[in-house]
């Protein structure tokens, strides 16, 4: 989060995880818990989103919050399990990498909390579902995920990306940083190109404004921060799905 903090050919373009972590913060609020529990990875990042935003967010109107926090890596979830088991929370909220999702979710639902039973909302790494893991195990979750994953009937650029990518690769998973990836080098290929310049101080002067890409609407601050579009969805039957879009304060 402070990466471009005194920085001057520094840009941070990616999915921001202060987005994130608001419109994930607010979705949780429209629903009106009066507990929830978070189950979240100790990484800089998550924990960041998750103790910064998130938590102070649902602490400032009186929520009864609960923090469970593991390892990038741990696969055995099943002391985390039975000790939330018999606490009535509202709603889990997880997060993590997607690699983690699944062993959460299986240990969860072992002792009989799912999405059918409650409400288990999540960040990104809801979409990163590994090919061995157990689609089922997603089924009715909701999480925050970028525009050209939950609605990808909307936008015929990025339908076009993804057949280009899986003709060229012959890979039917693609990360999200792939669509990141592909928009920041198409904005810095107008930067070059309007300039008529490679050198990074001046890419980055004239780098701040509002472009358009794969990814939704790119916001770069003066500071070199980019406001990226976030968006809550839910999967079914082996797809992704989109919900309303929730608005951050």
């Amino acid at each position: 989060p402070k990466i471009v903090v005194n920085t001057k050919k520094t840009v941070r373009f990616h999915y921001s995880f202060t987005e994130e972590g608001k419109v994930l913060r607010d979705f949780i609020l429209s629903q009106k818990p009066s507990s929830v529990c978070l189950i979240y990875s100790s990484d800089p990042s998550t924990s960041f989103e998750f103790d910064s935003i998130i938590s102070l967010g649902l602490e400032r109107e009186n929520i009864l919050v609960a923090k469970e926090r593991f390892s990038v890596g741990t696969r055995d979830f099943k002391p985390l399990s039975n000790k939330v088991r018999n606490e009535n929370f509202d709603l889990f909220v997880i997060g993590g990498y997607g690699s983690d999702i699944p062993f959460i979710l299986k240990d969860l639902k072992a002792n009989g909390i799912d999405a059918n039973s409650r409400k288990i909302y999540g960040n990104i790494g809801f979409i990163e579902i590994p090919e061995a893991a157990s689609k089922e195990l997603y089924e009715g979750t909701m999480f925050t995920a970028p525009p050209f994953i939950v609605e990808p009937s909307d936008n015929s650029q990025a339908i076009n990306f993804r057949e280009k990518f899986i003709q060229t690769s012959n890979n039917h998973q693609i990360g999200y940083a792939a669509y990141y990836a592909y928009d920041l080098i198409q904005i810095l290929a107008q930067i070059i190109k309007k300039h008529n310049s490679t050198d990074p101080l001046l890419i980055r002067k004239h780098f701040p404004g509002e472009y358009l890409g794969l990814g939704g609407i790119y916001k770069v601050e003066n500071s070199g921060e980019v406001i990226s579009e976030v968006r809550m969805g839910t999967y079914s039957q082996n797809k992704f799905y989109p919900l309303e879009l929730v608005e951050t304060k």
